[in-house]
């Protein structure tokens, strides 16, 4: 029994590690990324706080992360991203922060330059490491007061409490790749 449990976790952790940027498209985003328009809207449409929850899709008893990230995007195409990872089995968490950069493309397009994991400042940690990760763009466009990034499938709303409470519960309730429970 125990080597089938061992046997379990390894394959939980190789299926991890292929994937470790996998995030499950947004049930939203399925439903309305193709009715974005090419619409010309001001540079600052975007300004504010946005944030983003994922949980992630393989799961098992001692392994039930979530990710939650603020997007704050300010005026003069500079930002601030404040992230936080929480394995709700085990109660590990970090919380870590970093500048950002964004642009407008025009035609409803903007580019979220998040920087790589060496320029992250850790806030908090829990028994949780920050994995090593390069620098990315995210392409968003808006659509019906949400940020649609078009790269990961994901919506960022814009940060009330309603919003992020309808957001998490969303996400939540979606179904996972792969869940596993031991015995």
């Amino acid at each position: 029994m125990k080597t089938t449990r061992h046997a379990a976790i390894a394959a939980t952790m190789i299926l991890s590690g292929l994937l470790p940027s996998c995030i499950m498209p947004d049930p939203m985003f399925s439903e309305n990324a193709g009715m974005i328009q090419d619409i010309n809207y001001p540079s600052s449409k975007v300004v504010g706080t946005w944030v983003s929850f994922n949980a992630s899709p393989f799961q098992t008893e001692t392994d039930v992360k979530e990710d939650k990230s603020y997007y704050d995007l300010w005026p003069n195409g500079r930002g601030r991203i404040r992230q936080s990872s929480k394995n709700l089995a085990t109660g590990h968490s970090i919380a870590m922060e970093a500048n950002l950069r964004w642009e407008y493309l025009g035609s409803n397009r903007w580019n979220v330059m998040l920087p790589p994991s060496s320029a992250y400042k850790v806030t908090d940690r829990n028994q949780m490491t920050m994995g090593s990760i390069g620098a990315r763009v995210s392409q968003v466009r808006y659509y019906q007061g949400n940020l649609y990034d078009m790269d990961v499938g994901d919506v960022w709303v814009s940060a009330t409490k309603g919003n992020i409470s309808e957001l998490t519960k969303r996400r939540r309730e979606q179904e996972h790749v792969f869940q596993l429970k031991l015995e």
